[in-house]
């Protein structure tokens, strides 16, 4: 009984040593998956950082797009106001050109076309009896004289 026993224990220690030599592996294992664990937890952690500081980032970005639109917004509204007194003020110098155009360029533009002719002719002939007449109370042939007109008109005829 006594080799039995003695068989079944060096069975049974070897049965150990085995388990003993899977165990110190397996705790091998889970150290080396500890450690890969542990890395990517750092390699997690610095990424979540790394995120956070974007989304910080993208926050503060966003408040300043948001900014900016709004002041395109008010810009856009401005501009609009600013166009639309300048149509009214184009649309006013239009009437004023047309006003300015019908009351007084054309006036001036009939009144020469009627008056002037006339008056050009008077001219004429008065310069044509100056340049002959040579004295108003008369003179001697041997004598020279000259005489000037001054000619005044109402500018209505």
């Amino acid at each position: 009984v006594l080799v039995g026993i003695l068989v079944l224990r060096v069975g049974g220690i070897g049965q150990l040593r085995g388990g003993a030599s899977a165990l110190d592996g397996g705790i091998g294992q889970l150290l080396d998956g500890s450690t890969q664990l542990s890395d990517g937890a750092y390699t997690l952690y610095e990424s979540m950082q790394k995120l956070s500081t974007g989304a910080f980032a993208l926050s503060d970005g966003a408040a300043v797009l948001r900014n900016g639109v709004l002041t395109l917004k008010n810009g856009s509204l401005e501009l609009q106001t600013g166009l639309d007194a300048l149509t009214g003020g184009a649309s006013e110098l239009n009437d004023g050109m047309q006003k300015l155009n019908r009351e007084g360029i054309a006036k001036i533009s009939e009144a020469a076309d009627t008056v002037l002719p006339g008056i050009t002719d008077r001219l004429k002939a008065l310069h044509t009896a100056a340049a002959s007449y040579r004295s108003y109370s008369g003179i001697s042939d041997s004598m020279d004289g000259s005489v000037r007109f001054i000619y005044v008109f109402d500018g209505t005829k």
